[in-house]
């Protein structure tokens, strides 16, 4: 049994070319030793109660410095990578989205996540649970049930192809200072969206996160290899010429870094 937390980064708006959304899928079996250890580190470099443990630090105790900060990222990237998570993503130009709604990007990339989620919990032959992260401005509850009951829906030549989502047995979402699980998720899938698109330089873009995101990202099953943990999208992008070139940077970076590991972190 697997549970997946979900999360987005780079909305439209902000710095960088590609908006980003995630899962991170954990072993049920491993849950309490990831929370713990969170929980165990929270208190031993002094985070208060109100104090969010997130890719992007926001406002932290006066005790807490920022190398403290991002050396307890790495400690729970190295964690979960440790503890067997798989990393599942996707990315989109955000010139595609200019003129999409806010709820039709952010459900673009679940399908796309919670779709290859099942896809790997059927090549796994076991079952799992999803859980998407609140955002203002989405209807979460309806599109969720609609997944449950309808699964995906991909139009095909005049038709609907359903893809039954049958490996995931219970769909939720979760929101900000529920869970260690969903500070875990932030925390990798930002890390992954900075270091692949080279949005910003950050701290943390080290040989061993980069590696350990790799891995991450290898022990997804399917038949596309990386690929199948990392989706580019959309697939018809020869249609958007301005950005294709954007496009081809990004697959030879992300190639470069988890396949043949020859890009030398940030300094």
């Amino acid at each position: 049994m697997f549970i997946m937390l979900c999360d987005e980064t780079h909305k439209p708006g902000s710095p960088g070319s590609f908006f980003c959304y995630g899962g991170v899928v954990f072993p049920i079996n491993s849950v309490s030793h990831i929370c713990g250890k969170i929980e165990q580190w929270r208190k031993r470099v002094g985070l208060g109660a109100d104090d969010c443990l997130k890719f992007r630090p926001k406002s932290l105790q006066k005790n807490v410095t920022l190398d403290v900060y991002y050396t307890l990222q790495s400690d729970v990237i190295k964690l979960c990578s440790e503890s067997d998570c798989k990393l599942i993503t996707s990315l989109v130009h955000k010139d595609i989205l200019k003129k999409k709604h806010k709820e039709e990007y952010v459900f673009m990339g679940a399908n796309k996540v919670i779709g290859q989620f099942n896809y790997h919990l059927r090549m796994s032959a076991a079952y799992g649970i999803c859980l998407m992260d609140r955002v203002e401005g989405t209807n979460h509850f309806k599109h969720l049930s609609d997944l449950s009951h309808k699964g995906l829906e991909f139009p095909k030549s005049g038709t609907t192809e359903v893809v039954r989502l049958d490996r995931v047995l219970v769909f939720g979402v979760t929101a900000d200072g529920l869970s260690h699980l969903a500070s875990a998720t932030d925390i990798v899938i930002g890390h992954f969206h900075s270091i692949c698109t080279a949005a910003s330089p950050i701290k943390n873009d080290t040989p061993s996160v980069r590696r350990q995101l790799g891995t991450m990202l290898d022990c997804v099953r399917g038949d596309k290899g990386l690929w199948s943990a990392v989706s580019l999208m959309p697939k018809n992008r020869d249609s958007y010429s301005t950005v294709k070139q954007d496009y081809d940077k990004l697959k030879e970076r992300i190639k470069d870094i988890f396949l043949k590991k020859s890009v030398s972190p940030a300094t």
